[in-house]
Order: C-alpha cells, then structure tokens, then sequence
C-alpha cells in the first residue's frame, strides 16, 4: 500500500487507538506485511515492513486467522494458550487490511 494521505489517516487512528493497549497490536495488510505495531510488539521484535510470520517462532504462526477475516469480514478471537488471548479485527473500508492482537490475561485478584 503506497504512502498516501488515507493511509497516513489509518496509520495515526491505529497508534490513537492501539499504542496504550497493553498488548501487542499490529495493523497488518493483504500481503501479511506490518504497516504498523504498538509499543509493546516492537518488544517483541515486529517492526513496520516485516512480514509478521518472520518474527518470532514459526509455530506462533500456524493457526492464522487473519485469511478467514478477511475472507469472512468479521472479527475471529482465540485462546490458544492459558494466559493469552489473540483477535483479527478486519478494518472497515480497507479491504485485506486487519489489526491483529495479542494480550495476556491476569491472574484473578
């Protein structure tokens, strides 16, 4: 996707709404590359212009949900682990485009 005003508009709205997010988050495109990541996914290693399946262990990667999003338009949450629950959330009015996240559930208090 090239620079463009739309795409700067939906870049800022991503780090509006999704850089205090206590965990990952990644605006991702029909090619799985990274247009943007949160905070704490660059902890993690994902940095703009990546494809997100190289970040990372591979197996992380198998169970994607990101094609049946956008193929079906709705978001999909998982938990395929304990402690942590993942999302793809297509993005209204970019086509191929979804956030994918990833946060950690704590302990009851």
């Amino acid at each position: 996707m090239e620079q463009t005003k739309e795409l700067e508009s939906l870049l800022a709205a991503f780090h509006l709404t999704w850089d205090n997010f206590p965990g990952m988050a990644r605006l991702i495109d029909e090619r799985h590359t990274l247009l943007a990541v949160n905070a704490k996914a660059k902890e993690f290693g994902f940095e703009e212009g990546l494809c997100c399946a190289q970040v990372g262990n591979p197996e992380i990667h198998r169970n994607c949900k990101k094609g049946k999003v956008t193929l079906q338009g709705k978001a999909i949450v998982d938990r395929v682990v304990v402690d942590k629950v993942r999302g793809w959330v297509p993005v209204d009015g970019y086509p191929g485009i979804v956030v994918h996240f990833t946060v950690g559930i704590p302990e009851l208090e």
